[in-house]
Parts: C-alpha cells; sequence; structure tokens
C-alpha cells in the first residue's frame, strides 16, 4: 500500500491505497483505506508503547551501531593503506 494525501478545507488527509494490480496489469486500485483514523490509532500506540526506557534503548543501540560502523571503516582504511598483501 502507497500513502496519496489529498487536501479537504486547509488540511491534507492521507489515504491508503493498494495499486500493485494497478501497476502490474492497468487496472484500478484494489483498495483505498482513508488514513485519518489509521494514523490515530498508530499514533495513540506509539504513546503508549514508547516509554522513556525504551527510548533510551533504542538511542544506546543506535550511538552502538554507530560507534561499530566507524570501527570498521577505520579497519578497512588501515588495510587500505597497507596495500596488497
Amino acid at each position: 500500500m502507497t500513502v496519496h494525501y489529498h487536501r479537504q478545507s486547509s488540511r491534507l488527509v492521507p489515504y491508503y491505497v493498494c495499486q500493485k494490480e494497478g501497476i502490474e496489469q492497468g487496472d484500478g486500485p484494489c483498495q483505498v483505506v482513508p488514513g485519518g483514523g489509521v494514523d490515530a490509532a498508530i499514533g495513540e500506540l506509539l504513546v503508549e508503547t514508547v516509554t522513556p526506557l525504551a527510548l533510551e534503548v533504542a538511542l544506546a543501540v543506535q550511538d552502538e551501531l554507530i560507534g561499530r560502523a566507524h570501527e570498521a571503516d577505520r579497519l578497512r582504511a588501515q588495510q587500505v593503506e597497507r596495500g596488497p598483501s
């Protein structure tokens, strides 16, 4: 599904559209779902689920992954500087 935005009054309203058949066979969309209620439900779920502790853990994991990527880059650069074995 893809999201499309339509202007209603002065705001943008999302619609989720299944375009698989349309893309593959030139048919119209197989399903169109107004996204306002879906987006609101997902927003509420996120607020309930993403606690300060969960956010802190996610940020710590991100920092660790960034550190590992920098270390891998450093090791690759050292290998290039040494040249072929």
